[in-house]
């Protein structure tokens, strides 16, 4: 079962989009979806535990395109930071 970490957010952040990317990926209602921004523009990392790994790369895309960083883990290993370039 991957899980999806929101780790940090790039300059220009779009807080409302990314709220509407939680609520359309994930079954959270407003409250909580404005309470994941909020905690990662806190500084805090956000993690979901996700179905399978197409479903985590879905929203990770979402997520990276309004300015989140985000890194995908299955098992021991992180597969990715993609928001930040990192392999």
């Amino acid at each position: 079962m991957p899980k999806l970490n929101i780790i940090g957010w790039r300059k220009g952040l779009l807080k409302i989009s990314m709220t509407h990317v939680l609520r359309e990926h994930l079954p959270l209602g407003l409250r909580e979806a404005k309470d994941c921004v909020d905690n990662v523009l806190d500084g805090q990392v956000v993690s979901f535990s996700l179905d399978d790994l197409a479903q985590a790369e879905a929203l990770a895309k979402s997520l990276e395109a309004v300015g989140a960083v985000v890194e995908i883990e299955s098992g021991q290993d992180a597969l990715r930071v993609s928001s930040s370039g990192e392999a």
